[in-house]
């Protein structure tokens, strides 16, 4: 009971009021940024209460045990991170761990969305590795488009008597290879993506999700690359959801 004039507030509360909440209930991109690899990027969460929590940036790179106010100024709720890895989709995790509840993220695309490299011929072998290439973990999803260099229209020449072998990265429609070509049952002359064990099929537009970490090979399902002429540009953007549930 309250004594003396005392007002609720000053040292007790009324009767059956209820605790003071303490929750995590958002993170968003602050406005106004160039979401750029290599740029310290601010994300502002809310909610309400001071607590601890542990932030999954979504591109292998964790903080934890990381102390915010809720209830403070902006600067008390902002988080910042500079990213790196592929460029794509990016999912950041906020997870309370202790002194309020609640997992919040939120996803942004990096400016620019696309890593693009080219991929000349010819070359000493099938495959080569992803240059500068990162790792590429199991549930990210892989996303490719081949654009033809500028005078390649027609395609990549693989060498054979008359151009009798000119495809584009597609390769040759509905054949499946055999020995000695590299990829056995996959299309002639097409392009391969290799992740570690895992082989898929290539084009001129594909996407997949990886089945382990590793870095990616790129590779053209022929036996002799030595004698091509040709290439592409490979746009690649990889999108990384965060951590599995």
């Amino acid at each position: 009971m309250l004594q003396g004039g005392q007002r609720a507030g000053q040292g007790e509360s009324w009767p059956g009021a209820p605790a003071q909440v303490r929750v995590l209930n958002g993170v968003a991109l602050v406005p106004g940024q160039t979401a750029a690899l290599g740029t310290s990027l601010k994300f502002e969460l809310s909610g309400a209460g001071g607590c601890v929590v542990d932030v999954d940036w979504g591109d292998e790179q964790t903080d934890t045990s990381r102390s915010v106010d809720l209830s403070g100024t902006v600067a008390d709720r902002t988080i910042q991170h500079n990213f790196t890895g592929w460029r794509g989709g990016k999912t950041v995790t906020v997870t309370a761990v202790r002194g309020c509840e609640g997992k919040v993220n939120t996803r942004f695309v990096t400016d620019p969305p696309v890593l693009r490299i080219g991929f000349a011929q010819p070359g000493p072998m099938a495959c080569r590795a992803m240059p500068n290439g990162p790792m590429l973990r199991m549930g990210n999803i892989f996303k490719l488009t081949a654009i033809p260099a500028r005078g390649t229209e027609r395609g990549i020449d693989f060498g054979c008597p008359f151009g009798g072998c000119v495809y584009d990265v597609d390769g040759m429609p509905g054949s499946s290879a055999v020995a000695p070509f590299p990829f056995v049952g996959l299309r002639y002359y097409s392009l391969v993506i290799r992740n570690g064990s895992q082989i898929v099929q290539g084009g001129m537009t594909m996407q997949f999700t990886a089945t382990e970490d590793a870095v990616p090979d790129i590779c053209l399902n022929d036996d002799t690359p030595t004698n091509n002429k040709g290439g592409y540009e490979l746009d690649i953007r990889v999108d990384q959801l965060g951590p599995v549930p």
